[in-house]
């Protein structure tokens, strides 16, 4: 549970933003947004990010775009299992590999969602009545629905910190690639997909409803059909039997959308290229070198436990121009990062080969990563973002660092600022300001938290830090030192389910600082008493 979570930054003209942490970027567009009697959205929204796709296929709503609706989703072999709610929360194993190696953990996308997680001792569930077996760091609490209504095994049924339920009973699958292993003492060959549960209704705590109807199978692409609320607003979708929107339209509007492109490498599918308004403008998208990103690891490249291997960081381009003529140039690249004071524990894999060893706490990976961004178009000057995110770049160096203590069965060994790690990032602007940004990187402890923003201009100092701590340690709280606890505990998500609030923010400029800070929390670990002062410098 993160009170600062890492920024975004963004431009609403296009859509874009991207984590600075990372280098993430992600692009969100509303096609329809249908205002009503409740604040329950009736809408469609569509969500590109930039990541490796191979073997994906592009088959989701919108090619390469997906539909943000509320939905539980995860990766499997290739079905999710029957008693998925009230089961075990791990996967079995498949073909004797551990799920560990092709199970990333279940995901709540939607409003105060996240890693599904185990609840703690001492969390406290909403006092409805039902038998909550999953929580999310947004303190959404999940029971179990008895079925589904496309298929065998179990749903869910979801309620919000505001009170909103939602029933996920509508699976859906994806395409993911295969897992292949080809070792003396193992052969596998492991057919996965993305299985995914989409919420057929909302209702708030007034009784106010949005239902969603769908027309798949189990084991094919979401074919949403309507959306539909109690206060008469509709949405009617059309699309390919592949389950690719073609049209939607509301209240005798309708919105278009065209697809192209074909590419060996992404499971020959397309990709988004079209959106077309009821007006007669449009929007033209040209993702196709994103879409196409990948690290491009190779045998030989170095690969072991303690290297993640050398990939392919060359520059990437993408192009977005909106209806009214602004043009957005995106340029990215693969890019190395890591984290410190991680555990040493490798696993030898399964042959003397060292490039099938790997470690057992993720310390370095690869990702892309925004480098660049670029704004032109009728009446607009041309202007250029530059961000430098993050430690390492590509085969430069080798971010991370290993912990010095024993592993210790996976615990933290780093649960101080002095032993910790951090990271900075920074956005130059076409007007010569500049944004740093420090974040923690240290293993379970400050991992992915905001500790400093700095902003200036030209090559002056900062003239205004804002910095950030927070209440790391739970003990001696009203509030549980988790929320959840994680199934998947190598990954970066294991610290998720920790409670971890903003306990100080100062902010420098002018010469004063002006400080807020936390005296108490409440169960929630949610500001109960703050003091707010100001002082000079």
């Amino acid at each position: 549970m993160k009170a600062i979570d890492a920024p975004t930054v963004g431009d609403a003209k296009l859509g874009d933003s991207v984590d600075m942490y990372n280098g993430s970027l992600t692009f969100r567009a509303v096609d329809v947004d249908l205002p009503g009697n409740s604040a329950l959205p009736v809408s469609i929204v569509r969500v590109y990010e930039l990541k490796e796709r191979r073997g994906n296929g592009q088959d989701m709503p919108f090619a390469d775009w997906d539909l943000d609706i509320p939905r539980l989703e995860g990766i499997f072999a290739p079905n999710w299992y029957a008693d998925r709610c009230s089961g075990n929360r791990s996967p079995p194993s498949s073909n004797s590999v551990h799920s560990s190696n092709w199970w990333y953990g279940n995901y709540a996308k939607m409003p105060g969602g996240g890693v599904m997680l185990a609840p703690a001792t001492g969390a406290i569930p909403p006092a409805t009545g039902e038998n909550y077996r999953w929580v999310t760091p947004g303190n959404t609490w999940l029971a179990c629905l008895p079925s589904i209504k496309n298929g065998q095994g179990e749903g869910f049924l979801a309620i919000d910190k505001n009170g909103v339920k939602y029933w996920f009973d509508w699976m859906a699958q994806y395409q993911e690639p295969a897992l292949i292993g080809d070792y003396p003492n193992l052969h596998y060959h492991i057919n996965r997909r993305r299985n995914v549960l989409y919420v057929t209704r909302v209702m708030d705590r007034f009784g106010n409803e949005v239902n969603y109807t769908y027309s798949n199978s189990f084991d094919a692409p979401a074919r949403l059909v309507s959306v539909s609320s109690t206060d008469g607003r509709r949405i009617d979708i059309a699309s390919e039997s592949n389950g690719k929107i073609t049209s939607v339209t509301a209240n005798g509007r309708t919105w278009m959308y065209g697809y192209g492109g074909s590419f060996p490498d992404l499971g020959n599918g397309q990709v988004l290229t079209a959106v077309n308004l009821p007006d007669g403008s449009a929007w033209s998208i040209h993702f196709e070198e994103l879409t196409g990103i990948e690290v491009g690891l190779v045998d030989g490249n170095g690969r072991s436990c303690t290297h993640p291997g050398f990939g392919d960081d060359s520059a990437k381009i993408g192009e977005i121009t909106s209806p009214a003529g602004l043009k957005g140039t995106f340029e990215a690249a693969m890019k190395l990062y890591g984290r410190t004071n991680v555990p040493k524990v490798c696993d030898p894999g399964s042959s003397s080969d060292e490039q099938d060893d790997s470690s057992l706490y993720v310390i370095n990976y690869w990702l892309p990563s925004l480098q660049k961004k670029t704004l032109s178009g009728p009446g607009v000057a041309t202007q250029e973002w530059v961000y430098q995110v993050g430690l390492g770049a590509g085969s430069s160096s080798l971010p991370g660092s290993w912990s010095s203590a024993p592993s210790n069965g996976g615990e933290a060994t780093c649960l101080n600022d002095s032993c910790a790690g951090s990271v900075v990032s920074m956005v130059l602007a076409p007007d010569d300001t500049w944004i740093r940004y420090t974040y923690g990187t240290s293993y379970r402890y400050n991992e992915h938290l905001l500790l400093s923003l700095e902003e200036g201009a030209g090559d002056g100092p900062p003239l205004r830090t804002t910095t950030y701590s927070y209440q790391l340690d739970g003990t001696s709280q009203p509030f549980p030192e988790t929320i959840g606890v994680n199934s998947r505990r190598a990954g970066e998500e294991y610290i998720a389910g920790y409670y971890r609030p903003l306990k100080r923010r100062s902010i420098l400029v002018g010469g004063r600082n002006f400080i807020y800070e936390v005296d108490s929390f409440d169960y929630l670990a949610r500001p109960l008493t703050v003091t707010r002062t100001n002082q000079p410098q």
